[in-house]
């Protein structure tokens, strides 16, 4: 992936630039806004990762540098160990913040390559799946999605998207044929429309996967209890089974803007044996 990583200290931007590289992705260098901004209108960089006093001295902000980039940017802030991430209003993804060292960034690299991915298999408007039995369109779910992005990140607002996908799809496609994969899929799309709660948006995602996003729930609580109430549900119902194969099942809740996973079951409905 191509990060770019705007720093001000020229030594510690090199040194996580050549961290990155060795861990597989390609680290450009900036050491001022201008730099930075410039390479966000030539090139498209996924992530950016960032030294908040480099906000701080010029008075920018993440939006700005969003308007200024070939595409949505998920940005990583470093910080000092007083910043307050719940009264931030800086509008970043994720904040490495106190010790800053190489493996806390690798750390918070990682989880955001995984999300940036996600969000990329969203925005690709290649293939949709359109509106069906109370399932909304892939293409309008990534709207709705990136504005829960924008408002979490930008006003601290409490959003959340849980991923449910048929994991062995593909083997059930190969074991049991068409018929049989496209069955479990649509199964679990009637008993996921069923389950939800009116205010919870649904979409199909890929051939195998669909999301729920839980806007503005009252409390973190909510979206873990309503996680636990599906996968309970879910893992109850024997109907999605035409042929020999298992049909292996896995829910992510993860918290919006950063892609932290917060909460994940995994269950399995025998074959017809």
């Amino acid at each position: 992936m191509k990060i770019l990583v705007l720093d001000t200290d020229h030594t510690r931007g090199e040194h996580i630039c050549s961290s990155l590289e060795m861990q597989g992705h390609s680290a450009q260098l900036a050491t001022n806004w201008q730099d930075a901004i410039g390479f966000l209108q030539k090139d498209r960089f996924p992530m950016v990762l960032l030294d908040k006093q480099v906000l701080d001295a010029k008075a920018q902000n993440i939006s700005a540098m969003r308007r200024s980039s070939l595409g949505y940017i998920y940005t990583i802030v470093m910080c000092d160990e007083d910043f307050d991430e719940s009264a931030s209003d800086i509008g970043s993804n994720a904040y490495v913040v106190g010790n800053i060292n190489l493996d806390t960034i690798e750390k918070a690299v990682n989880t955001a390559s995984d999300f940036v991915m996600r969000s990329k298999q969203l925005s690709n408007d290649a293939e949709d799946f359109p509106s069906a039995g109370g399932v909304i369109s892939k293409s309008a779910f990534y709207q709705l999605f990136l504005s829960a992005m924008q408002r979490a990140g930008r006003y601290n607002e409490l959003e959340f998207v849980l991923f449910i996908a048929i994991d062995n799809y593909k083997n059930i496609l190969v074991e049991d044929g068409e018929y049989s994969a496209n069955h479990a899929t649509a199964r679990l799309a009637h008993h996921l429309a069923q389950t939800r709660r009116q205010s919870d948006i649904l979409a199909q995602t890929g051939h195998h996967e669909y999301a729920i996003l839980f806007l503005r729930p009252d409390d973190k609580d909510e979206p873990i209890e309503a996680t636990r109430r599906f996968a309970n549900t879910l893992s109850t119902i024997r109907d999605y089974t035409t042929g020999l194969s298992d049909v292996n099942v896995t829910l992510k809740l993860q918290t919006l803007p950063s892609g932290d996973i917060i909460d994940e079951h995994t269950f399995s409905v025998s074959g017809q044996n």
